[in-house]
């Protein structure tokens, strides 16, 4: 019995909830450019890859799994307000995608046992762009880390600044004033 539609399995839920997270991160950390630009820029890529994963699973099948949305719950709790929160937020990305790029080298050395020049191609290819975006991970942690863990935070302006924009945001801005007032007391 061939288990590749295990593997395949496991892939496709961790790339979905690589793809969701990254979503939640750039609507949450909206008010940095780079931040929003660049995860929604990175989920887009998660979701290129089902696509392009999606023949493979009609050759070789698919089973549910289970293990990525586990993980994916475990992650990202508690507040995330201002640069602490950005910096757990990052790091739990990164968990998340150590899971996927795991899962693409799994896949790959499989595609190489069963000659699949088309399979290890994709695997090839989405293998390098989770190191792109591990990369950048690891980047993003190294530049926030220094920052965020040795200098006093004034939760006040962080809290403020983590309030949504816009005109929509209005009355959540009165209850960040009313945060921050209660923050200074």
């Amino acid at each position: 019995m061939i288990l590749l539609g295990r593997c395949l399995g496991l892939l496709v839920e961790a790339e979905q909830e690589l793809s969701r997270a990254l979503l939640a991160v750039s609507a949450r950390h909206a008010r940095d450019p780079e931040i929003w630009q660049t995860a929604t820029l990175l989920s887009k890529w998660c979701n290129a890859h089902l696509v392009r994963l999606a023949p493979l699973v009609e050759k070789y099948g698919r089973m549910r799994d289970g293990g990525p949305r586990r993980v994916a719950r475990a992650l990202f709790h508690g507040s995330r307000v201002g640069s602490i929160g950005l910096l757990r937020d990052v790091h739990d990305l990164s968990l998340l995608t150590q899971q996927v790029h795991v899962g693409w080298n799994m896949a790959t050395q499989a595609a190489k046992a069963l000659r699949d020049q088309e399979f290890e191609e994709t695997c090839g290819e989405a293998g390098k762009e989770m190191e792109r975006i591990a990369a950048w991970l690891r980047t993003l942690i190294a530049h926030l880390s220094a920052q965020t863990l040795t200098v006093e935070p004034d939760f006040a302006s962080e809290l403020a600044a983590s309030a949504p924009k816009g005109p929509a945001s209005a009355p959540l801005l009165e209850v960040a004033k009313a945060a921050i007032d209660l923050l200074s007391k």
